[in-house]
C-alpha cells in the first residue's frame, strides 16, 4: 500500500503540473476529473495504510475542490462536458464524507440542473440531483425531492439500492436506510471486483476504492443529518472514516 501512495502522490503532482498548460475545455476538465479520483485513491490508501484519518479527510476536500474548479471552467466556457455530469456524485460525497458541507453545497449548486444525454443514464442524473437537492434543502423533505423519487420509479419499476436509499432518507426510514445500505455497499464491492477482474494487472481503484465506500460514507452522513439513527459500523465503511466535527 505504501508503493500505491507514492505512485499515486507522483502522478497527482505531475497532473497537478500539467494544469497551467492546458486551456478551459474537456482536455482541462478531464485533467481535473483525474486530479479528483487520485485525491480519492490517495485519501483512501492513507486511510488503509497508515489510519490517517486527517490526511484521508483533506485529501477528500481537495478531490471535491478540484471538481469544483472544474465546474466552475465548465459553466464559463458553456461547454457539455461529462465529467461535470450530475450524475458523477463521487467528488460531492468526498466533500461530504471530508466534513466540507459548504464545499458540497457549491458542488451541488454548480453541478448542471439537465440530464446529459449520451453523457450519463438518467437514472444516476436523478439521483445525484436528489443528493444534491436533500442538502440544498437543509435535509428537509421538498417537492422537488419527490418529484426526483416520482421519475427514479418511472425509469425502474424494480428499485435498485439507491433508489431505495433515497426513499429511506425522505421518509425517514432507518430500517430501510440500513438494508439498502448493506446492499448498495455489496453491488459496489462488486462492480470494483468486475472491474479490476478485465485489468492485466492490479490498480489503485482496485486496490483503494475496493475496500472503502465513500458514497455509503455519505449517506450515511445525510441520514444522520435527517434524523435517522445509524450503527456504529458497517462494511466497507468504518466508523475511523465518519467525520466526527
Amino acid at each position: 500500500m505504501h508503493t500505491v501512495i507514492l505512485n499515486l502522490s507522483h502522478e497527482l503532482s505531475m497532473r497537478r503540473e500539467a494544469l497551467p498548460g492546458l486551456k478551459a475545455g474537456q482536455g482541462r476538465a478531464r485533467l481535473l476529473h483525474q486530479i479528483s479520483s487520485h485525491e480519492r485513491m490517495l485519501a483512501i490508501a492513507l486511510l488503509l495504510a497508515e489510519a490517517d484519518t486527517e490526511g484521508f479527510f483533506r485529501h477528500l476536500a481537495m478531490s471535491g475542490e478540484a471538481h469544483k474548479q472544474l465546474l466552475l471552467e465548465v459553466r464559463d466556457v458553456g461547454q457539455v462536458v461529462r465529467f461535470a455530469a450530475s450524475g458523477n456524485v463521487h467528488p460531492f460525497c468526498d466533500a461530504l464524507v471530508a466534513g466540507h458541507e459548504p464545499l458540497a453545497r457549491e458542488i451541488a449548486n454548480l453541478s448542471p440542473g439537465q440530464w446529459m444525454p449520451g453523457e450519463e443514464y438518467e437514472e444516476d442524473f436523478v439521483y445525484g440531483r436528489f443528493l444534491h437537492f436533500l442538502l440544498l434543502d437543509g435535509f428537509r423533505v421538498s417537492a422537488r425531492q419527490e418529484a426526483l423519487l416520482a421519475r427514479m420509479a418511472e425509469l425502474d419499476e424494480e428499485p435498485d439500492a439507491r433508489q431505495r436509499l433515497c426513499r429511506a432518507l425522505f421518509e425517514r426510514d432507518a430500517s430501510a436506510f440500513e438494508t439498502s445500505l448493506a446492499d448498495a455497499s455489496r453491488a459496489h464491492e462488486q462492480h470494483c471486483e468486475e472491474l479490476e477482474a478485465r485489468r492485466f494487472s492490479p490498480s489503485a481503484e482496485g486496490q483503494t476504492e475496493r475496500y472503502v465506500f465513500i458514497e455509503g460514507l455519505a449517506l450515511l452522513r445525510m441520514a444522520e443529518a435527517v434524523g435517522i439513527r445509524t450503527e456504529p459500523e458497517h462494511r466497507l465503511m468504518p466508523s475511523l472514516a465518519r467525520w466526527k466535527g
